[in-house]
Order: C-alpha cells, then structure tokens, then sequence
C-alpha cells in the first residue's frame, strides 16, 4: 500500500510540473497575441488550483486528477477559441491526453474526448477554418461582413477598419511580398493571387523564407548526391575499361553485340 501511494505521489508530481509548463506556454501566448486579459488570468488561477490543490492535499488522488483533467481541457477549449489555426492545438492536446492517462484512472480520458469534439465542431461548423479560402473569397466576404471576426482572430488583427488591408499586409508579410501602403485593393489582390494564396493551409509564424530555405537545402543535398553518384559512376566506368583492356581476344564491339550477353539467365 505504501509503495503504491509513493508511486502515486510521484506520477501526479510529475503530471503536476508537464500541467504547469503546459499552462505557462498558453498563458504566454495570449499575452504575446494581446488577446482578452481575463484568459491569462483565468489561467493563472487554474494553475494555481492544481498546485494548491496538491500541495494542501485538498481532496484524494482520485479527485484531484479529475480536477486537473477537467481544469487543463476546459484551458484547451478556451485557448483553441482564439486561435484560427486547429493544427496548433490538436498535438498538445493529444499529448496532454497521453499525459493524463498516467494517472490510470478508469474514465479520466472522457474529458480529453469531450474537449477534442469541441474543438473541432467549433472549428469545422463555428469558425469554418477547415474551409479553403482564395484571396477573392476573403475580399468578398469581409465587404460583405462575413466571417469577419474569424478573419480578425485567425490574422491576429485587432483594427476595425480597413480589415482587408491589414490581411493583405499580414500574407504579404508571410510570403515575402512587398506591401506598399499607397497601392489599391485591387492591386494587392493580383499580387497575393499569383502565389497561389489558400488559406490556413501553413501556420500564421511560417514565412517565405523558410520555403527558400528548404529549397536551398534540397538543393544542395540534390547536387551532393549528384556528385557522389558522378564519382561512382566514374569509378566503375574506369575499372570496366581497365578490365577489358586487360582482357584477351576483347573486339571494339564488345558492348554493343549482343552475342557477348548471356541473356539465358
């Protein structure tokens, strides 16, 4: 029995630093995004209830990992609801869902299911950001007054006018386009079609250059594998021709009659 609470105070330990950790990279993230304050602070009181909660040993163990679970996907919930990109929130929460389970409570991961259901109903059929937009259908929809929060959330935009100037300067600035604040919408919509825009497609950090990056790199890596396959290919064109001019009774068509093939094997 003892070692069986030992092993038990050591799993929530740890469970208790990966939540704190987990929580301190959402509540950052608002902060640096600048979205509503109350969601940091929210934040910073859940954690503090896990630590209280543990460190007082408030409730069993049974009960406080309910309320860590419950405590940690309700934050994922509340946190996938600011960003526009779901991809950003699926893996830590897939991972959190793992680190839960060590508690090897029966039922615990029910409230990591629900959170996930959540997150993608409000993505798919709320925010609609599985949905590919063109840059034509973004211009439309915000002169229309469509989607435009879902816009201003998914850009990080917190400007009520000129809505689709500042988008036009955000994918510029992505994909190394140079944004002159003088040209007309028209003209920014030309210059973002020619790339083949399509929304949510990278994260909102990936830039241009990261693409040339990779590109350069594969490029070096294509003319390094090149150059080793010249250097084999040399070397046994040389030993080939060093076999048959050492070799007796060899014709100058030895390669091309076919006589001298053994195709019965």
């Amino acid at each position: 029995m003892y070692s069986q609470n030992r092993r038990r105070d050591n799993t929530e330990k740890i469970i208790l630093i990966m939540l704190v950790i987990n929580y301190s990279f959402m509540i950052f993230s608002a902060l640096k995004l600048k979205w509503s304050t109350w969601l940091p602070t929210f934040m910073v009181t859940v954690a503090a209830v896990s630590v209280i909660s543990y460190v007082g040993s408030y409730f069993d163990y049974e009960g406080r990992a309910k309320l860590n679970s419950i405590l940690i996907v309700v934050c994922f919930v509340l946190y996938s609801m600011h960003t526009g990109d779901i991809g950003s929130i699926i893996v830590p929460l897939i991972a959190q869902t793992v680190l839960i389970g060590f508690y090897d409570i029966d039922g615990i991961l029910l409230y990591n299911t629900i959170a996930l259901s959540v997150i993608v109903f409000y993505h798919a059929v709320i925010l609609k950001s599985f949905t590919l937009s063109s840059i034509d259908d973004i211009y439309n929809n915000i002169n229309n007054g469509i989607k435009v929060n879902e816009y201003k959330k998914a850009y990080g935009i917190s400007a009520n006018n000129d809505i689709f100037r500042e988008i036009c300067k955000k994918i510029c600035k992505k994909y190394g386009l140079k944004y002159i604040p003088t040209m007309k919408e028209s003209s920014l919509k030309k210059m973002i079609s020619k790339i083949d825009y399509v929304h949510h497609v990278y994260p909102i950090d990936t830039r241009y250059s990261d693409f040339l990056r990779m590109y350069k790199f594969e490029h070096e890596l294509r003319l390094l594998l090149l150059r080793y396959t010249l250097i084999i290919e040399e070397s046994v064109k040389n030993v080939f021709v060093k076999y048959l001019n050492n070799a007796k009774d060899t014709q100058a068509n030895f390669l091309s009659d076919i006589n001298n093939y053994d195709t019965a094997k």
